[in-house]
């Protein structure tokens, strides 16, 4: 088994009580030298991911304040301004869910749903995806979102839509074949042939998934730039790897525990 063909690199993770690690505040530090209301939405972002929704909520209300009191705002700011606002009642829905989980889900739909295609709108999308029950009406808007999205090139709807197909039955390969048929960027399609690795794995295609992941390890190590997009490859990879081991494969079960060891590595590395 060839040594990985790439070396990750992830920010630490989300603290509890929201110390985030140094290199994040350096970064934050560093945006302050950006337009005012551009620098609290970028914090507010920067506060989000690592789920410190009370501190995200209060830079998007600052953003907010500042863009709204611009005289004359381009067409730039008066779209930063709407995503500033959406992005602020994405973190007001997170602060809600404890108390009021109807209404606070409701307004991620809403956020996902009327925001136009950028961060915020694919962050509130997947937001609802691990928050919502199986079977909650919401699945039935939410999803037509995800198609959108998935169709826009973000890897991140593809995969569930796929998930999901292959749940109800329905042909998640066929259907992924077509996403890469019509993929315009490498990048995605590099996504989308991770994503119908782990569908065949679910399907029991244990083979075609692990000829298919070994033959994308080199080109994803060096082609590939968002590092969640590298991280789900390790996490696809170790659980495809695993699936052909357990059938025999001694080269599949040497490999899964690299792969393995790999992705506890990097998501050691984002606690």
């Amino acid at each position: 088994m060839p040594v990985l063909a790439f070396a990750l690199f992830m920010a630490p993770g989300a603290e509890a009580d929201c110390r985030l690690p140094d290199p994040v505040r350096q970064q934050m530090r560093q945006v302050s030298s950006l337009p005012d209301g551009l620098a609290h939405y970028n914090r507010g972002l920067d506060y989000y991911d690592y789920h410190c929704y009370s501190e995200a909520s209060a830079e998007l209300r600052s953003a907010v304040t500042v863009l709204s009191a611009l005289p004359q705002p381009s067409t730039k700011e008066k779209e930063l301004l709407g995503l500033s606002r959406s992005a602020r009642a994405l973190m007001e829905a997170h602060l809600r869910l404890s108390s009021d989980r109807v209404t606070a889900l409701d307004d991620m739909l809403a956020v996902a749903q009327h925001t136009f295609p950028s961060v915020v709108k694919v962050d509130a999308t997947m937001d609802l995806t691990r928050l919502l029950a199986p079977d909650a009406p919401q699945w039935a808007q939410l999803e037509r979102v995800l198609l959108t999205l998935a169709d826009q090139g973000y890897w991140q709807a593809t995969k569930v839509v796929a998930h999901r197909k292959l749940a109800r039955g329905e042909d998640a390969s066929a259907y992924l074949q077509q996403q890469l048929a019509n993929a315009r960027r490498v990048e995605f399609g590099h996504a989308i042939r991770i994503i119908l690795a782990d569908v065949w794995r679910a399907s029991g295609r244990t083979l075609e998934a692990w000829l298919l992941i070994r033959s994308i390890e080199r080109p994803v190590g060096e082609q590939v730039l968002d590092p969640e997009l590298r991280l789900e490859f390790l996490r696809v990879a170790a659980a495809v790897a695993d699936g052909r081991g357990r059938t025999g494969d001694t080269e599949a079960a040497s490999a899964a525990a690299i792969y393995e060891m790999a992705r506890r590595d990097v998501e050691a590395g984002r606690r």
